[in-house]
């Protein structure tokens, strides 16, 4: 009775280092895994694909016109035409016709860009002549300040509006602990 207990005590003593072994194996292995099967498809990839090869040995010319022609400058091509600003400016006056009125548009501070029903005006001050009736004004200014304003616009009444933005971000601030204020 002694060697039985002795044996089947010996028995479980070798299996449980054996089974932490094989469990520490495992998950050597698959955490290893994806990054060998991935390196695996890359340098496969690599090998049977003569086009990324071919294609890796010439440098490519990326022409701005897009017109085929090499051309050795890194720099965009200019826009051709007028500045989008002007267009949608002259595309207003155009909606506005003979029933429009004079817009003359400021902010505080300036430069600050101006969007009237999403389109991009111009920079502070700014004017324009749009369509009677009403029109939603939107104002960015340098450092992130902000307006949102609905304005009427009156059948030939000029008029000027002044606008004086909100900061988003606050330059300084303020905090307070036990009781003190620090800034």
């Amino acid at each position: 009775m002694m060697l039985q207990r002795f044996s089947h005590r010996s028995h479980a003593a070798v299996t449980r280092p054996v089974w932490g072994l094989l469990a520490v194996f495992l998950g050597l292995w698959l955490a290893s895994a994806p990054r060998a099967h991935a390196q695996a498809a890359a340098e496969y990839g690599g090998a049977a694909n003569v086009s990324g090869s071919v294609a890796a040995s010439r440098p490519q010319v990326f022409t701005p016109g897009g017109n085929g022609q090499p051309n050795s400058s890194l720099t965009l091509a200019k826009s051709s035409g007028p500045p989008p600003e002007q267009v949608n400016r002259e595309w207003f006056a155009k909606e506005a016709g003979k029933d429009g009125a004079l817009i003359t548009i400021d902010a505080t501070p300036a430069p600050s860009g101006v969007w009237i029903d999403g389109k991009f005006v111009g920079r502070a001050p700014v004017k324009v002549t749009l369509p009677a009736g009403k029109h939603h004004v939107s104002l960015l200014g340098p450092r992130q300040e902000h307006a949102d304003h609905q304005i009427n616009v009156v059948k030939g009444k000029s008029r000027r509006y002044a606008y004086r933005l909100e900061e988003t971000y606050p330059t300084a601030v303020s905090i307070r602990v036990f009781g003190n204020s620090h800034r």
